[in-house]
């Protein structure tokens, strides 16, 4: 079971509705342009840190309520390291709970070049790109 549920809409062109909602009910809403979106994905992590998650493991559950279809598994003996990962495409999103680094990576077998990486402590970063490159990746 997801911890989080995000509900998207496009209401208009190029216009959505989002919700996520945490399965304490507690919930996150907004409208706009696809901004908002990355926005409540921030948004989630800010208040899933707020309910004394650690940033690793908030980081997994709201990805992982992002990219529901996708494959997880959560290594909690290993320093809160986790992936998340898509088998039609073999794209993942990893972190290296040790040194506390994510990483986005398109299919290993094609590339070693990651999509996308950065230190955990750079998504409380309001400048972080994590949440928006997200909204892109498979």
């Amino acid at each position: 079971m997801n911890r989080w549920t995000y509900s998207i809409n496009e209401v208009s062109p190029g216009v959505y509705d989002i919700e996520a909602i945490r399965d304490t009910h507690n919930s996150i809403a907004r409208k706009g342009f696809e901004t908002a979106i990355s926005e409540v994905l921030r948004d989630s992590f800010q208040m899933e840190l707020t309910f004394g998650t650690n940033p690793a493991e908030a980081a997994f559950h709201v990805t992982k309520g992002y990219k529901n279809f996708w494959t997880s598994t959560y290594y909690e003996n290993a320093y809160g390291s986790w992936e998340i990962h898509y088998p039609k495409t073999k794209s993942r999103i990893e972190l290296d709970g040790k040194d506390s680094y994510i990483s986005m990576i398109y299919n290993p077998s094609k590339s070693t070049e990651a999509y996308w990486n950065g230190w955990l402590p750079d998504l409380l970063k309001p400048d972080c790109a994590y949440f928006q490159k997200l909204l892109y990746f498979y």
